[in-house]
């Protein structure tokens, strides 16, 4: 299978997490609020190496074994424009819609849409 190093975000073991629960306050709607005050944010990530392991024909996932699974969709978006703002809104709907009825969900939360940049020179075989 296609692998490839990268790192991913992951949460601090930090004294602070003993004691209190680490949280994002996520205001609804569009409330505008000052991003950099500390009470709205106290998760404090840390990147680790990872492989990652491309499962595209794999069948061997499944979300009550392994915790996640692959769900195959088609995007009605245009990715050519993804890292327009508005497209990117559109894709982030479009994604809770399709998770909404492929979980049979009440709610999908969704944020922090990332565009990351496929670097082919970066991907080995193994």
């Amino acid at each position: 299978m296609l692998q490839v190093q990268s790192t991913l975000d992951f949460i601090q073991d930090l004294p602070l997490y003993k004691e209190e629960r680490p949280y994002v306050f996520t205001p609804d709607g569009d409330i505008e609020l000052d991003e950099s005050h500390p009470t709205l944010n106290t998760v404090k990530l840390h990147d680790v190496p990872v492989t990652l392991t491309d499962i595209r024909d794999s069948n061997e996932f499944a979300l009550g074994v392994s915790g996640f699974e692959k769900a195959d969709h088609t995007s009605k978006v245009n990715l050519s424009r993804i890292h327009d703002r508005d497209a990117r809104e559109e894709y982030r709907k479009e994604t809770a819609a399709f998770l909404e009825k492929y979980l049979d969900a009440e709610y999908v939360f969704t944020y922090n849409v990332k565009v990351r940049l496929l670097l082919p020179a970066a991907w080995k075989e193994s």
